[in-house]
């Protein structure tokens, strides 16, 4: 439900009025301490954002995609990307001079974690491992 709440809005949002950008959601399941959901939300935030800006610019459709899972070691892996046009496959995102790339990078390591491109198919897509980061105690006054 997170997830359908955080992306709907951003596409909504971005999306030409008479354009059919379809989203899929796969995290059945998936329950995330609030620590790890607001950087995981952000995130997302961002490579959705990105796709909507970049990926659709002439295209009256496309499709946009979130999955995670959880790993068998209890880590966790999203797959998340879109169907649009790309950019070019020799961009490290650890090395990009790019803003986004720079933030999708940091995000994924302050989940204790890391993001690469996925270059098998057209468009921009990612996959990024990550842990469940630790619950803070509360301040007691």
């Amino acid at each position: 439900q997170y997830l359908e709440m955080l992306v709907t809005p951003i596409i909504d949002s971005m999306k030409q009025p008479q354009s059919q950008i379809n989203v899929t959601i796969d995290a059945d399941d998936i329950s995330l301490n609030i620590n790890t959901s607001i950087p995981l939300g952000l995130l997302i935030n961002e490579i959705v954002t990105n796709s909507m800006k970049h990926a659709f610019e002439n295209r009256m459709e496309g499709c946009i995609y979130v999955k995670i899972m959880q790993e068998c070691d209890g880590s966790f892996q999203m797959i998340i990307g879109d169907n649009g046009s790309g950019f070019e496959k020799d961009i490290d995102i650890e090395q990009a001079d790019s803003l986004g790339l720079q933030l999708i990078s940091s995000l994924a390591e302050q989940l204790m974690g890391e993001a690469e491109r996925c270059l098998e198919n057209p468009g921009s897509h990612y996959c990024i491992r990550f842990q469940e980061l630790p619950q803070k105690m509360p301040i007691e006054g």
